[in-house]
């Protein structure tokens, strides 16, 4: 096998094996970082700090930056915005106030990425006031991203195209037009006019994002998988270089009588 290690070809696949499988192991190691982030420290009031001071768009939302309260321009994009079903408003009075929404509505930074901000509560989803159109400046209250323990057990009927169960990241990157968007999402503090302020659910300690889980595993299923195909090539390759004995001539055998 050492022979066919090191002939071209052995040194091709062997150098193109190592960048695959690293690559897809540190690529699982971050999906973890993000299944099971680390317990959140409640952190003390300070003044509102500018978003790009705690956050940046396509990474992980730092521990320390959960719960801090920011402030963010840009323009929200109407087209976008969905509707995160059975919640509740801010004091959770008046009946059926968990069967209302929150109003998720997209901030387009001026670097072109997307912050989702849930701008308030509404009872009834046909009377959530548009938001503006002109270039706003959003505060509020940093949140992470959601996982599937904070969904409401039942829902009465099936979910509408622009409704969601729960405010997850790797959940808005699908819906959204851009993978720039900020991790978690921000609480509108105050929220627009027209609607109710809402206090967020914070997960369990702990939880588990499972869908991120799930890709940790896939990307080490692929890393073994190039370890794997690069162990049954080597091997195949040294096979086919050992001498057969089978196909060597054997000695012709005289057919002249022995002597006497």
């Amino acid at each position: 096998m050492a022979r066919a290690l090191f002939t071209g070809k052995g040194i091709a696949l062997t150098g193109l094996m190592l960048l695959v499988a690293v690559s897809c192991a540190l690529l699982g190691r971050w999906q973890l970082g993000r299944a099971h982030p680390d317990p959140v420290a409640t952190p003390a009031p300070t003044a509102a700090v500018p978003l790009q001071d705690v956050a940046s768009a396509g990474e992980q939302l730092p521990g320390e930056a959960v719960g801090r309260t920011v402030t963010a321009a840009g323009v929200y994009d109407a087209t976008l915005q969905l509707f995160v079903v059975a919640r509740a408003p801010a004091d959770g009075s008046g009946p059926g106030a968990d069967r209302g929404y929150w109003v998720l509505t997209p901030l387009r930074t001026p670097s072109g990425a997307l912050l989702p901000v849930v701008r308030g509560w509404v009872g009834d989803r046909a009377d959530a006031p548009a938001p503006p159109r002109r270039p706003v400046e959003v505060s509020g209250v940093l949140q992470r991203s959601e996982n599937s323990a904070l969904a409401p057990g039942s829902v009465e009927a099936p979910l509408l195209t622009d409704e969601v169960l729960i405010i997850s990241t790797a959940e808005l990157i699908g819906i959204y037009p851009t993978r720039e968007v900020y991790d978690g999402f921000l609480l509108a503090d105050p929220p627009t006019p027209g609607l109710q302020p809402v206090d967020a659910a914070t997960a369990p300690p702990g939880g588990w994002h499972l869908l991120n889980a799930g890709y940790a595993l896939q990307w080490w299923f692929f890393a073994g998988f190039a370890v794997f195909v690069w162990f049954r090539w080597l091997r195949d390759a040294a096979l086919e270089r050992q001498p057969s004995t089978q196909n060597q001539a054997r000695p012709e055998e005289s057919t002249c009588p022995p002597a006497r």
